[in-house]
């Protein structure tokens, strides 16, 4: 069983990076563990390459695998090599340690206000992507976390970098929330979902305090057009009133096959995103307009409460009821009985 352990550490000690540490490192790995004496390179790299690729292919179990490593962190850790972990693809030590390195970078780029993503930031990345742990944790929300901090990072870049002018209408910042500001916000909502790593941590932060400063802008901005909009009567086609959903949407698509309206009650666009994404990987597909403006965004009723935003979507028309009201007007929508 050692010989893994020793297999697993040797993917530092007899790195090529070759710090002079490292070579007493593996000094004293031949002094404990070997009794015919030195280590060749190339045995030393053979060695490495079996025990990783013992663990990659061979230990399907996680908790199995997870044992393993970390006997061979704690190997490491006798022959004091344990700050090098992060030259490992392997070792879970190295994995937290290249995190670390991910975490100062982000948080120095947010603290910046940067107009494109520094290379420091997008090689960490990588070398996160690249440690054989991101394929084990593949769609875990540890690993979500440092993508959406990776996709953050770009877009506050690009918002600064291009010093977007503001919305010039409603139908022009919905359609940018339904297009883009959803997904703005799924990924900051990811992001305060929590991080054990510190710096990692401290990192996050600071990125999602410089989003959410552009983004209250932005919804600041919104509430002002909405309230134009709905002063000004609620006129024009660039944003769709819940209540003529059904006849834009649902009725002409029943003429040609039979529909499910599914209602999620108060649920936000940037769920509505992350729930599509996850959904979309089971076979589904989101199917969308074919025209210049395939998101064609609707609002709700102001108030936008069940009482009245619900009953007017299934209405047709501007109503306040109950459930007995819906269940009484659905089934009576002129563009559905046809």
């Amino acid at each position: 069983p050692i010989a893994l352990s020793v297999g697993l550490a040797l993917a530092v000690v007899a790195h090529s990076a070759g710090e002079p540490e490292l070579k007493l490192a593996k000094v004293r790995i031949e002094e404990r563990y070997l009794e015919s004496g030195k280590l060749t390179e190339a045995i030393a790299e053979q060695w490495s390459k079996a025990a990783t690729t013992l663990v990659k292919l061979h230990l399907p179990d996680a908790k199995e695998r997870r044992d393993w490593l970390t006997k061979g962190d704690d190997l490491l850790r006798e022959v004091d090599a344990q700050k090098w972990a992060y030259l490992s693809r392997t070792s879970l030590l190295g994995f937290e340690q290249r995190l670390d390195h991910y975490g100062q970078a982000v948080g120095a780029a947010a603290e910046a206000r940067i107009t494109e993503v520094p290379k420091a930031v997008s090689e960490a990345f990588e070398f996160v992507i690249d440690h054989e742990q991101s394929n084990w944790e593949r769609g875990s929300r540890r690993l979500a976390r440092v993508e959406m901090s990776a996709r953050l990072l770009r877009w506050l870049a690009g918002h600064e970098a291009s010093n977007l002018p503001p919305f010039s209408s409603l139908g022009h910042a919905a359609t940018w929330y339904a297009g883009e500001g959803g997904f703005v916000d799924w990924a900051r909502y990811v992001l305060q979902s929590g991080e054990p790593a510190r710096k990692l941590a401290d990192a996050y932060n600071k990125l999602v305090s410089q989003v959410i400063q552009t983004r209250s802008e932005q919804n600041h901005r919104f509430a002002v057009l909405v309230r134009d909009w709905t002063q000004a009567g609620s006129t024009g086609s660039d944003v769709l009133p819940v209540e003529r959903v059904l006849d834009e949407f649902v009725a002409p698509l029943a003429e040609h096959a039979p529909l499910l309206v599914l209602v999620m009650d108060g649920m936000s666009y940037a769920v509505f995103r992350e729930l599509v994404s996850d959904i979309t990987k089971q076979d589904w597909v989101e199917i969308r307009r074919g025209d210049k403006q395939p998101i064609w965004p609707a609002i709700a009723t102001l108030p936008s409460i069940t009482e009245v935003s619900r009953a007017s979507l299934l209405s047709g028309k501007l109503r306040q009821g109950s459930q007995s009201t819906e269940k009484g007007d659905f089934p009576k929508h002129d563009g559905l009985l046809q």
